[in-house]
């Protein structure tokens, strides 16, 4: 399963964005988390990031990230935060 994340992903959007994917992250099985369509994500944005890939390692599930060429990379950059994510600069198609 893929999930795509479109948009902000920062302070003003963060409890909205974390209640729309506990709706739709699945309970049971894999999936991969697509932030290369973020237009702008801050250090709330990535803090949620790195919390929803906790949880799911935790559940015993994997979530593989892709961080893109965008908005996610330069913030993942800036927080130094490449090695929690464990993210893909490209989204293989």
């Amino acid at each position: 399963m893929e999930i795509v994340l479109r948009g902000a992903a920062d302070v003003a959007g963060a409890s909205a964005l974390q209640a729309r994917l506990r709706e739709v992250l699945p309970k049971d099985k894999d999936f991969t988390l697509r932030l290369d369509e973020l237009t702008r994500v801050d250090g709330a944005g990535l803090q949620l990031m790195v919390a929803v890939k906790a949880s799911v390692a935790g559940s015993g599930r994997t979530c593989r990230v892709v961080v893109g060429e965008g908005a996610a990379l330069r913030a993942v950059e800036a927080a130094g935060a490449q090695a929690l994510l464990e993210g893909d600069r490209s989204c293989q198609k």
